[in-house]
Formats: structure tokens, sequence, C-alpha cells
């Protein structure tokens, strides 16, 4: 049996345990509750650093918007200045094409001028093919190159004399000086060299001469008749005086390679036709 006196120390020890552990509690509680507020401190702090990362988020998005605006703006405007330079590229292509025809067509004009200066107002044809036979039933058919153009004299002289044109015979009624004129002109034009049919009319005489023109750079003006002879044997390549070949003039010319040859006047200059 517990006696009273045992009785009372055991309630008394209880007490004590009671007290104790209820000590003990509140301070684990006390404890607890310092580290949640403290985490709820923290968990603050954190909402507030979130939310001032979305407020900047958000206002880098709003910068972003507007320099995707801008870069779109600029983008726009470097495809309108790519079209203006296009534009202007294109017009000045069109210029240039412009230009560089005005400026053949000044120097054809100017050659042209040049040409009547130097004979004296004589009948000057362009690109057409001259009224002229060659023999019976066979018109002159002059091929005109587009890339030929004006030579030196030296040029010139070097292209006659390699030419064979005059060497052929000449045979009445077959191949007469159109038949040559022809020939060293289309020779010429192949070799980019720019010639001219030039037909003579004599006074009293129904017939036509044939012969050639070609303007040199450093000489102008030059007639060059390469009619071949009925007696072969010796070059007849020869020229005539530009000064001197107009109306009323006799039709002399001056051997190019046969220094010893005589070329007689064929007769009075009526008129000239030249066609380039």
């Amino acid at each position: 049996m517990i006696t009273g006196k045992y009785l009372v120390l055991f309630s008394f020890l209880t007490l004590i345990g009671l007290l104790v552990a209820s000590y003990v509690s509140k301070n684990e509680y006390a404890k607890v509750q310092g580290a949640l507020q403290q985490q709820q401190q923290k968990n603050q702090e954190l909402e507030d650093a979130n939310l001032a990362l979305e407020n900047d988020i958000a206002s880098l998005q709003a910068e972003l918007e507007v320099s995707q605006t801008e870069l779109m703006a600029v983008k726009n405007e470097n495809n309108e200045l790519s079209v203006n330079i296009q534009n202007l590229d294109d017009t000045l292509i069109e210029n240039e094409i412009t230009f560089n025809n005005e400026q053949e067509e000044l120097a054809d004009a100017k050659r042209t001028l040049d040409i009547y200066a130097d004979t004296l107002g004589i009948n000057v044809y362009s690109n057409i093919q001259p009224p002229y036979s060659k023999a019976e039933n066979n018109p002159v058919h002059l091929i005109r190159n587009r890339r030929a153009v004006d030579p030196t004299w030296e040029e010139l002289v070097s292209f006659i004399q390699s030419d064979k044109t005059d060497s052929l015979d000449y045979i009445e009624g077959i191949r007469m000086c159109g038949g040559f004129a022809e020939e060293v002109f289309n020779n010429a034009e192949l070799a980019e060299i720019k010639a001219a049919f030039v037909a003579v009319h004599f006074t009293g005489c129904d017939l036509a001469h044939a012969l050639n023109a070609f303007y040199t750079t450093d000489r102008g003006l030059v007639y060059i008749d390469c009619t071949g002879s009925e007696e072969p044997g010796y070059s007849c390549d020869k020229m005539l005086a530009a000064a001197s070949f107009y109306r009323g003039n006799e039709y002399l010319c001056t051997p190019l390679f046969e220094e010893n040859h005589c070329w007689y006047s064929m007769g009075k200059i009526e008129s000239i036709e030249i066609y380039w």
C-alpha cells in the first residue's frame, strides 16, 4: 500500500514533470513560431522580389516591343531605300544608254558633216543599197558590218595591199567596176573597216564608174579604185585625191603600189554619189 507520505511525494513529482513538460513545449512552440515568422518574412521578401522581377520583365517586354517596332520601321526604310537605289541604278543605266546613243549619233553627225565638207556637197547616202548593177541583171549588194570603224591611213593601205580584188580580170559584161567596188566594200566591212561604195558619172557618158571611199582618222576622206584590168599582171590599186574629186575635174588616179604605172583620165566628172 502506498502510504500518504509516498502519495504526496508521487503527486509532487508528477506535478513537477508536467510543469517541466509544459515549459519545454512552450519553448519549442516559441522556436517553431519564430522559425515560421522568419519563413513568412522570407516568403514575403521572395514575393516582393518576384513582383519586382515581373515588373522588370514587363518593362523589358515593353521595351522589346518598342525595339521590334523600331526595327520593323528600319527594315521598311531599308527596303524602301533598296527599291530607290535599284530605281536609281535602272535610271542611271538608262541614262548611260541614252548618253552613249546620243554620243554615237553626235559622232555620226560630226562624221557626216566632215564627209560633206570633204566632198563639197556630193550626194551622200547611208544604209541603202546603191541602184547600180555589177553586171547585167545582177545588182550590187553591200554587206555592212555594225562593228566596222574608220581606219587609220596605215590600216587602210595594209588592207588594200592584202586584198586581192584588183588582181581579178576585168571582163566586160561579167566582172566590171561595180563588182570590184562591191567586193572591196564587203571585204573591208568584214575586216571591220568602214567603207563606202562610190558611183561617178562623166560628162557626155551614160555609164557610171564605181570605186570605194574610206574616211581615215588621220588623213580624212580617201578614194580608192581597185577595178582590175583587161591586161593582168600588175597592181590595179589606185588612189584619187579628195581635194580634186568633184564635179568639173578630170578623173585622175595615182597608183598606190605600182610607181611606174600611169593611169589616164576616164573623163570629166559630172556627178558623184557615195553610199556608206
